[in-house]
């Protein structure tokens, strides 16, 4: 089968060393976002098969001779954002069956309309019309809002939350958590930076940076580009206007000499997902508005909480079971140990359970697409 993500290049790049490479030439390996790294290693060890790794620019002939069918790795693809005309297309020509894992919807809330683009609705269609069995839903979807957008649109999916709620198989994971978490010392957190640019979470954000900072905390970035800028060394690519307007939403009672120099220190980009865990495990606990960054913490067998900025968050913690406050509540975080105590011995419980549950049933609807679940995946469903 061939596996479509949005990474191109990011294999070859890792091999390769990134250390050297250019800005421009990292972001785009990462499709524009480094927490795609994880929902697509997530979607490659729940499955068994064997993958042939592609893009939308493989040329047709190559995944015709190569594959037997076609999954693609989605991210938060349902909205006005995004008109998926190009892929119909591409999907139209291949004619193979194909399966979504992980699809979402973008909505500042569950209570938002959310429109698509009349290229997103011709993909949907062409990919129900691609289904591996036709009485079955091809789309698993990050939760029960992304499924009712789905079906609002005439289309048909399962809500199994996002793949990469399976980076660690452990069957305990959370109540290994829930058994240490009230044990922890120190400040020491991994702060998962979000987008200054979206004015719906300052408040979340200056108040985390400002606790980073104290705490001498690690800061992941993974979007958008003058974050990664800013990670990477490379602050002299920014305008003096533009590094003023993120120090402004995350710092603001701190010189542009003191925000570089604490961005140089303490700002992190992970390429690869054994680093980013790694990483993680040494700083005790995880916390942001990137659920990725945050969720992360969780697979590293950390404490962590995901600050839900729109219905995206907020749907990504409620599926993967995932310890979570609204922005307004994002001040009490101030206690860093806050964070320890939501994950009690009886919630580590409930994590597992739910994971084994839906390690189950997203086996069964691997199952059902002419997909074999990964042995890790299996196991974790009879725990």
């Amino acid at each position: 089968m061939g596996l479509i993500t949005n990474l191109p290049g990011l294999e070859a790049l890792n091999a390769q060393g990134a250390t050297d490479a250019p800005l421009d030439t990292i972001f785009a390996a990462l499709g524009g976002n480094s927490g795609n790294i994880a929902y697509v290693a997530g979607t490659r060890r729940i499955l068994a098969n064997t993958i042939l790794i592609i893009d939308w620019s493989t040329p047709d002939e190559v995944v015709k001779a190569g594959c037997d069918a076609v999954v693609i790795a989605c991210a938060n693809q349902l909205g006005a954002h995004a008109d998926l005309t190009d892929w119909a297309v591409k999907l139209e020509r291949l004619n193979l069956p194909v399966v979504l894992i992980g699809l979402g919807a973008q909505a500042d809330s569950k209570d938002s309309s959310v429109a698509l683009t009349q290229g997103t609705r011709r993909f949907l269609d062409v990919v129900q019309t691609l289904r591996p069995n036709p009485r079955i839903p091809n789309i698993a979807l990050r939760g029960e809002f992304s499924r009712s957008v789905l079906e609002a649109h005439g289309g048909h999916g399962v809500a199994l939350s996002c793949p990469s709620l399976f980076l660690n198989f452990d069957p305990t994971l959370g109540a290994q958590i829930g058994a240490t978490a009230r044990r922890k010392v120190g400040c020491g957190f991994t702060f998962a930076v979000g987008n200054p640019f979206l004015t719906s979470s300052v408040a979340a954000e200056v108040t985390l940076s400002a606790l980073a900072r104290a705490c001498g905390a690690r800061c992941v970035v993974q979007h958008p580009w003058e974050m990664v800028a800013l990670a990477t060394g490379n602050a002299h690519l920014l305008p003096e206007v533009k590094v003023e307007f993120i120090r402004e939403r995350m710092l603001p009672r701190q010189t542009t000499t003191d925000f570089l120099a604490w961005a140089r220190a303490f700002w992190d980009l992970h390429l690869d997902i054994p680093s980013w865990i790694a990483a993680m495990r040494s700083t005790g606990r995880a916390v942001g508005a990137r659920y990725h960054g945050v969720a992360l913490g969780a697979q590293a067998g950390i404490p962590a909480c995901v600050v839900a900025i729109d219905a995206r968050t907020l749907e990504l913690a409620e599926t993967g079971c995932m310890p979570h406050v609204g922005v307004r509540q994002a001040a009490d975080l101030a206690d860093i140990h806050a964070v320890d105590d939501m994950w009690t011995p009886e919630h580590g419980a409930r994590f597992d359970a739910h994971r084994a549950d839906l390690a189950g049933r997203l086996s069964e609807f691997l199952y059902a697409q002419n997909l074999t679940p990964s042995e890790n995946l299996k196991a974790l469903a009879r725990a």
